[in-house]
């Protein structure tokens, strides 16, 4: 069983951690807050992402990443349906950076 950053279960089926292969794969973004979700990538380590999301978590934000898959299109139909989340554009939610500043879109960004 595959667990997202929160601890909260995800489908394995499709997915494509880091630590298992060197293949490009897609990652969901979601915003519990707003209700929504991007597809990110393509991506060969979701690190960035991931530490984006606890940071994001560490200042009130309920966003979280996983599932992730090698498929853009059937991994948005597949969480779309099974979470009923509007999506968003890749981008949206977070933006992973090596600059400093907060890893999600601000009103100046």
């Amino acid at each position: 069983m595959r667990l997202n950053s929160l601890g909260q279960q995800w489908p394995v089926r499709g997915a494509m951690p880091r630590d298992e292969t060197s293949q490009p794969f897609f990652l969901i973004v979601t915003d519990h807050d707003r209700g929504v979700f991007a597809v990110e990538g393509p991506m060969t380590d979701d690190r960035p992402w991931n530490d984006a999301a606890a940071s994001a978590r560490n200042h009130d934000h309920r966003v979280v990443c996983g599932p992730a898959g090698a498929d853009r299109d059937e991994l948005a139909a597949e969480y779309r349906q099974t979470n009923k989340l509007a999506g968003v554009p890749p981008g949206s939610i977070l933006r992973p950076r090596i600059a400093a500043g907060p890893p999600w879109p601000t009103a100046a960004s």
